[in-house]
């Protein structure tokens, strides 16, 4: 056996180890025998979607006197660490003091309905964020993360077959079905939780958006905007990086041969996002 393997191995095994303790923790917490007030848990929650405006987003709420984020974006605490215990959890939230205090982990899009059951026992308070965007350019720009900036190689060494396979991949399209997303975590919390916000008008009128996700977390919208990186891209980097940081007109352009293989995934979907989400997703219609 090779010594990566081994790594894992152990890794996986002290994973086990540490959910057979938190487990029965987050049990007593739904019951109600655990006392939940004494737990720093998050008001809010970022659901994503993946590469549509959260990391920006993330840096901004960071910059409000009223708002704590944790430093690090993404915990992933209710996906890739849910072995740990809540106790864990909480406490990425005990510097927040009397802020209003949330997380934003794009892969909470995908989480299934047993997971969004325990979150909506955890926390029935919580609010929702979700940044949507077109789905052809969500998915272009998600591809382009993971099989080259990801990888450290050039985009252009990327084989067309594997762009392919990355567009029509249950993680690239179930990150970019917003209708989906809404529905599944729509069952355990009311349309009035959901704040909605696009990449487009994070674009276009920034701060606008921003004074609209202020109102909703219930925080002074009078704020020095100067203080905030509203005119930035700001994207993940790769694991383990800083996240990458520049002016807006980044981004390599979607080959022709591409966008035709996405608009034959998406077509369909967009006139529905269009039907559901009205002005904001209509402008995406092919």
């Amino acid at each position: 056996m090779s010594l990566r393997n081994t790594a894992k191995r152990l890794v996986r095994s002290a994973q086990r180890a540490e959910a057979l303790v938190s487990a029965p923790e987050r049990a007593l917490v739904r019951r109600g025998a655990l006392d939940r007030s004494r737990l720093t848990l998050p008001h809010f929650l970022g659901l994503g979607a993946p590469k549509s405006g959260s990391t920006w987003l993330h840096h901004n709420l960071d910059r409000h006197p009223g708002v704590f984020v944790p430093p690090e974006k993404e915990l992933h605490y209710f996906c890739h660490f849910h072995h740990r215990s809540i106790r864990w959890y909480a406490g990425r939230f005990a510097a927040a003091g009397d802020r209003v205090r949330g997380e934003i982990t794009p892969n909470y899009a995908e989480l299934g309905p047993g997971r969004i059951e325990e979150i909506a026992g955890l926390m029935p308070d919580l609010k929702l964020l979700l940044m949507i965007r077109n789905p052809i350019d969500r998915a272009w720009s998600h591809a382009q993360m993971n099989l080259a900036r990801q990888q450290s190689r050039p985009l252009e060494s990327v084989p067309k077959d594997e762009f392919i396979a990355h567009f029509r991949s249950a993680h690239s399209i179930d990150s970019g079905d917003y209708p989906a997303i809404l529905d599944r975590w729509s069952r355990r919390f009311p349309d009035n939780r959901f704040w909605i916000g696009s990449y487009d008008h994070m674009v276009e009128q920034p701060e606008e958006l921003l004074t609209s996700v202020f109102d909703f977390l219930d925080v002074t919208t009078d704020v020095a905007w100067a203080n905030f990186p509203t005119a930035t891209v700001i994207d993940r980097g790769s694991p383990g990086s800083d996240d990458l940081v520049g002016r807006r007109g980044g981004g390599s352009t979607l080959p022709d041969d591409l966008r035709t293989e996405l608009e034959r995934i998406w077509g369909p979907r967009i006139q529905v996002m269009a039907d559901r989400f009205g002005p904001v997703a209509q402008r995406w219609v092919l």
